[in-house]
């Protein structure tokens, strides 16, 4: 007895063998009761993190996968033989599209074959064509068996989710259900050949990338690939439902939301061959906030008649591009400018043609007319001389108001 553990399950028969490691796989136990069609392969999808095995003489078990190579050529599971006495009976493990179809390949071995000691033991199957981006089931089949016979033993993670793209799986009495525990994997892995055809690769972008609620989004597959073909479908799921809800030959779409939340969105591209691939990305809807108020960089007095250069920054915190409206204090504005992308600087320039002191007021607003608070800059025109002779100047000409006309014309005094 591995260990000395042997805990039968509390649901027909399981045994559970916890081991609280993670190992990797040793290529040794081959079984060869087939011939491949193709000669060489290459690792596909896998799954190594062990922490127990579950065994059983009476029921079935099966662990979801979904290939990216278009056939599997075979398959390797961490299996462990617990020697109970009795005659040996059959294992069958085979690969099925469907839990309850058919079996499209299978392959079975009597459980005296199996070692006693933990080992990845390989299943070397008639080859099958597969369809990348497909959900495939590896089932564990030892309903022939009797009590008393050898329990053979299939390793399992527990706990951390180990293979995100497939479950482990159990048939009770009432049916195929996912395993009692949560968030498990069953050890395996899968070769395939590379040739013939190869899945597409799917990918979105989104814009605005924080949408408020009611806001109609455009939605972009086109950064989706197909390396030997086109893509000729794009479909969408919207409500992480596993039901697609709209399906285009063109890669772009819009959507929106009435309410605040995060919304799972799915895509699933086809090719030209039928291989898909999904992408699943995570959309924020937030309520639309209003740019803030932006800076003014720039002279705080100058020159009439001559141009000057502000600049302008606004950040909105949707990440929408947005416009500015400069009032110069002069009657004068320059309307609204833009869009611009947020947080970048523009420059924009005014000139002003009389002396005085003026309050530059900008504000932003975003591209669904959200407006943003003011900022203001106080620019004094004509530039103040606060020099020694300018204050000679001065007290001479108070001292003598009537004299120095022309002078005093000039220096506006």
């Amino acid at each position: 007895m591995r260990n000395g553990l042997w805990m039968k399950g509390l649901v027909l028969g399981i045994i559970l063998l916890c081991v609280d490691v993670s190992i990797v796989p040793s290529f040794s136990g081959k079984v060869q009761e087939s011939k491949n069609l193709f000669t060489l392969d290459q690792i596909d999808q896998q799954q190594t993190y062990l922490t127990c095995y579950y065994g059983s003489y009476d029921m079935l078990f099966a662990q979801s996968f979904i290939p990216q190579l278009n056939s599997l050529t075979r398959i390797k599971l961490v299996t462990y033989r617990d020697i109970q006495g009795g005659s040996p009976y059959n294992l069958n493990v085979s690969i099925r599209s469907n839990l309850n179809g058919t079996d499209l390949t299978s392959l079975t071995v009597l459980s005296q074959n199996i070692p006693v000691e933990e080992t990845w033991f390989e299943f070397n199957f008639t080859d099958i064509q597969t369809t990348p981006g497909y959900t495939y089931y590896i089932i564990w089949d030892t309903l022939d068996g009797s009590d008393g016979d050898d329990y053979i033993g299939w390793g399992m993670g527990e706990d951390s989710n180990p293979y995100p793209s497939g479950t482990a799986w159990v048939k009770l009495q009432s049916g195929w259900d996912t395993f009692t525990f949560d968030n498990c994997d069953f050890c395996f892995i899968t070769y395939g050949n590379p040739g013939g055809n190869q899945a597409p690769s799917a990918d979105f972008t989104w814009i605005p990338p924080s949408p408020y609620p009611g806001l109609t989004i455009s939605f972009d597959a086109s950064a989706s690939q197909d390396s030997d073909g086109t893509i000729t479908m794009y479909e969408w799921d919207w409500n992480n439902d596993g039901v697609y809800d709209e399906s285009h030959t063109t890669p772009t779409v819009t959507h929106s939301w009435s309410n605040v939340g995060n919304y799972p969105v799915t895509v699933k591209v086809t090719d030209d061959d039928g291989a898909i691939d999904t992408e699943t990305k995570t959309v924020t809807v937030i309520e639309n906030q209003p740019p803030s108020a932006p800076t003014i960089d720039g002279p705080a007095s100058g020159k009439i008649k001559v141009q000057h250069n502000y600049t302008l920054n606004a950040l909105d915190p949707n990440g929408h591009d947005v416009y500015y409206y400069v009032d110069w204090g002069d009657t004068t504005n320059s309307g609204w400018v833009g869009p611009f992308a947020s947080g970048v600087d523009i420059i924009i320039n005014h000139t002003w043609t009389k002396k005085g002191t003026y309050i530059v007021t900008a504000k932003a607003k975003d591209t669904y007319g959200l407006e943003g608070p003011t900022a203001t800059l106080e620019v004094s025109m004509p530039t103040s001389y606060n020099i020694p002779l300018y204050w000679f100047m001065a007290r001479l000409l108070e001292k003598f108001p009537n004299a120095f006309p022309i002078l005093r014309h000039l220096l506006k005094y």
